[in-house]
């Protein structure tokens, strides 16, 4: 049996990076690390500067050589929204079309694989179907601009697989 030992790794805010570098990622034996965002980082409702923060933490992950994938961009938590009281929104389109096209020139100069996560984004109860169909189209603007994609469906949740698997074969070129 094969096995690969890798990491999720949440930003540190604080640190202005993620705790892992390269070094101790070697010392531990692990071939991949995910660096993933949990959090907006800000205490108070500023939806333009909430994208912002993600959108540098994400080319701040896609520069970091101990990260392997971005681990679900454009993640917004329904919780922490609900906690501070703050709008959900309807769709991805919050997130301005030049950020995305960042993203994906960052993710591929340095070989920074996206995730496609279908639980926080793809399947996310908390957000409407135009979120969704939304974030299928923030995957095919990814995809044109020919960056690597990973995925781990949650395999407990038939649903969010076969939809995940569903809106992976639709960003196909």
């Amino acid at each position: 049996m094969q096995v690969w030992l890798g990491a999720e790794v949440n930003y540190g805010f604080k640190l202005q990076r993620h705790p892992l570098s390269l070094e101790k990622k070697t010392e531990l034996g692990y071939q991949y690390a995910i660096g993933s965002h949990h959090s907006t980082y800000l205490k108070e409702y500023d939806l333009a500067r909430i994208v912002e923060t993600q959108h540098r933490h994400h080319l701040i992950t896609c520069e970091d050589p101990a990260m392997d994938v971005l681990g679900h961009p454009w993640r917004f938590l329904h919780e922490e929204f609900n906690r501070q009281g703050w709008p959900l929104f309807e769709d991805m389109g919050v997130v301005p079309r030049p950020l995305v096209r960042e993203l994906a020139a960052a993710a591929k100069a340095t070989g920074t694989a996206i995730e496609i996560n279908s639980t926080s984004n793809l399947c996310n109860k908390f957000m409407p179907d135009s979120y969704r169909e939304s974030y299928v189209e923030f995957l095919r603007v990814l995809n044109d601009e020919g960056v690597t994609f990973a995925s781990a469906p949650t395999p407990t949740n038939c649903t969010s697989s076969r939809r995940s698997a569903s809106a992976i074969r639709s960003c196909g070129s």
